[in-house]
């Protein structure tokens, strides 16, 4: 039996459909990250985050 991996499974042929697709990625990265460093203490222990994980995740850059 030949294995596909994911990586390649997901992969549009497109390159336009490719970068729309990362761009996406990257602003929804961008968001969530901005929303997380929003969150107050009692919503951060809500999730299971210190302070400092939230701030962390939330200085990375769009791209990582």
């Amino acid at each position: 039996m030949q294995s596909i991996a994911l990586t390649h499974a997901y992969t549009p042929k497109n390159p336009l459909v490719a970068a729309a697709r990362m761009i996406r990625l990257f602003t929804l990265r961008r968001q969530s990250r901005a929303a997380l460093a929003r969150l107050d203490a009692t919503h951060l222990d809500d999730i299971g985050l210190s302070a400092k994980q939230a701030h962390h995740e939330s200085r990375k850059p769009f791209f990582l």
